[in-house]
């Protein structure tokens, strides 16, 4: 229960610093959906945030979305390609600083 409500939690803390334009948290969020940690698995929703990452630059988050992309069906790539592109219009457009001024450098991505 206590590990639940932490995914939870951190899953709720990484969208927010997601559509902040946080890099790590977005490729974090793709990562926790993916594996269904703290929200519902969704490989619609994981490709999306990790195209939103590997958009502003995380090599990282494009092999994922790459390979994610190569075991969808055409029809739920095609959906996963909608969701990114309404992702990517929520974000806000930031010098990819975290709140308080770190660098999104100084945060750190979950385990892969």
């Amino acid at each position: 229960v206590g590990v639940q409500q932490s995914m939870d939690q951190a899953a709720q803390w990484f969208r927010r610093a997601a559509a902040a334009g946080i890099i790590n948290a977005q490729f974090n969020l793709g990562l926790l959906y993916e594996r269904g940690d703290g929200v519902p698995v969704s490989q619609v929703e994981a490709y999306a945030w990790y195209s939103a990452a590997a958009t502003h630059g995380d090599s990282g988050a494009a092999q994922r979305r790459d390979r994610l992309a190569a075991s969808l069906s055409p029809s739920t790539l095609k959906e996963a390609q909608a969701r990114a592109q309404q992702v990517a219009s929520t974000i806000k457009n930031t010098t990819n600083t975290a709140p308080g001024g770190l660098a999104t450098g100084a945060a750190t991505k979950v385990s892969k």
